[in-house]
């Protein structure tokens, strides 16, 4: 560990300098593609984000809240790097940050002779055209969007990464393009250790823990009619990411903002349900279901056919009031017992991550 550590260090100062001076040459599909693979690579493994609205690196994890893909995008660095050199270059980085086993570094200082696999994240950092790339290049996809470059990803036959079989089936159904590959979004291994199917929780306490553009106001409205239905003093507890400030004025609303995944974690061991009856957002994931399952906690939301029947739909109802009814039948009768699907965890995730990339 020290002696990767020392090499990345050594490696950083040199970066910009060698960035400046690359040149862009023409490229054929099969170099594209990654079947020539013939330079001396700085990295294994570059991951390049120029979407994320701020910088993020390891610390963060234990400091303050992030959002799922930025949280993603740390776990999958700090794992593939255990045994493999890895960068994440992001636009809002200004500086070079060493992480547990990554690097976090400016973008500014990218060049695609780096690595031997580059990730772009959500977009192609670069004219891909126009770009002399040895290594191969993959586009990993977040969101319900197809890329505005389909035409070069279809030339260059650039696999894509999603996130979820519905991610897939949604993006082959409006692209007609086979070569999408599923990498569930990870959970720290430790994390399934923290089921506590006996631990003495509120029935009165709800969670929600998501960024307050996923249609929190109607959460809220949706749990004053709980209380109004039931004369029941339930609360809600909201957890943010931190991008997006949420001014919430409701007594029953507690705001504990922006805190880290493991303290969110704790808070809301103890809660009822994770309640999201959201009718306005589609999940290609939602790592937050998957983590409520993995710690015991069972997650109430609306059934709408995105990608939260796989990662954590024990509890999908199809109307607003089919969900104050199950929050009430979880009141009387006790809270579920849950568990988290092993297939997203950290461990097997990198394999996946490493099988993909490599074959």
């Amino acid at each position: 560990m020290k002696q990767l550590t020392s090499w990345l260090l050594s490696t950083i100062a040199s970066l910009t300098m060698r960035a400046l001076n690359m040149s862009w040459k023409s490229v054929t599909p099969n170099v594209l593609s990654g079947k020539e693979n013939t330079s001396n690579y700085v990295f294994d493994y570059c991951f390049v984000d120029l979407v994320a609205p701020h910088a993020y690196e390891t610390s963060m994890l234990r400091t303050r809240g992030l959002g799922g893909s930025e949280s993603t995008m740390i776990k999958v660095c700090e794992g593939l790097a255990l045994n493999n050199k890895v960068a994440c270059f992001q636009s809002h980085m200004k500086a070079c940050i060493m992480g547990e086993n990554a690097v976090y570094i400016d973008a500014s200082t990218f060049s695609e002779s780096y690595a031997k696999f580059i990730i772009h994240m959500r977009a192609f950092s670069m004219p891909v055209c126009q770009s002399s790339i040895e290594s191969k290049h993959f586009l990993w996809m977040h969101d319900l969007i197809v890329p505005d470059n389909m035409h070069i990803i279809k030339a260059f036959h650039i696999p894509i990464i999603v996130v979820s079989r519905f991610h897939k089936k949604w993006l082959q159904e409006r692209t007609a393009y086979e070569n999408i590959h599923v990498i569930y979004n990870p959970i720290h291994d430790n994390v399934f250790n923290l089921s506590r199917h006996n631990v003495t929780y509120n029935k009165l306490k709800l969670s929600f823990m998501s960024s307050p553009h996923k249609d929190l106001d109607h959460v809220i409205h949706l749990v004053g009619e709980l209380r109004e239905q039931s004369k029941l003093p339930f609360e809600l507890h909201c957890f943010n990411p931190g991008y997006i400030n949420a001014k919430i004025d409701s007594p029953f609303v507690y705001n504990h903002g922006s805190v880290s995944n493991i303290e969110m974690l704790k808070e809301i061991s103890d809660s009822l349900c994770v309640f999201m009856p959201m009718n306005k957002w589609l999940e290609t994931f939602c790592i937050v279901a998957a983590e409520a399952n993995a710690i015991g906690v069972p997650v109430i939301a609306l059934k709408k056919r995105d990608a939260l029947d796989e990662t954590g739909g024990d509890y999908l109802c199809n109307t607003d009031a089919h969900c104050i009814e199950r929050v009430m039948k979880f009141y009387k009768n006790g809270r579920p017992k849950v568990k988290g699907n092993l297939d997203f965890a950290l461990s097997k995730i990198i394999k996946r991550w490493e099988n993909i990339c490599q074959t």
